[in-house]
C-alpha cells in the first residue's frame, strides 16, 4: 500500500523525533556557569520591574478581575495586563481569585 504525501511528511516528522538527541556540552568552566546564574538572578530579582507602571499594573489586574466576576471577555482585560507588564503568574492569580482552583474529586 503507498503512503500518500501527508502521510509520509507525518512519518517522516515521526523519524526525526524518535532519533536520539545528543547531549550538549558547555564549553564553560563550572566558575563560569556559576557567574551567568548570579547575573541571571540579579536581573530576576529586580522587582518591581522598572519599566512598570504601578497605577496602570494595579488597574489592569482589577480590571482582568472585574471581567472574571461579570463574565464578559476577558481577553481584552488580559491584554491590557499583559501590556502593563504583569506577568502569567499575577494574571492567574488575580482569576483564581474570581474561579477558585480546580479540586478534582475522588471516586472510589
Amino acid at each position: 500500500m503507498a503512503l500518500t504525501v501527508r502521510e509520509s511528511n507525518c512519518l517522516d516528522r515521526l523519524e526525526a523525533v524518535e532519533r536520539p538527541l545528543k547531549r550538549l556540552r558547555s564549553a564553560q568552566s563550572p566558575h563560569q556557569n556559576r557567574d551567568v546564574a548570579k547575573f541571571e538572578l540579579a536581573g530576576v530579582h529586580q522587582f518591581p520591574n522598572p519599566r512598570r507602571d504601578q497605577a496602570r499594573w494595579n488597574a489592569s489586574l482589577n480590571l482582568v478581575r472585574d471581567h472574571a466576576r461579570n463574565g464578559t471577555n476577558l481577553m481584552p482585560a488580559i491584554l491590557e495586563a499583559v501590556e502593563s507588564y504583569a506577568t502569567v503568574g499575577e494574571i492567574a492569580a488575580a482569576m483564581r481569585e474570581v474561579f477558585g482552583e480546580y479540586q478534582e474529586s475522588v471516586v472510589i
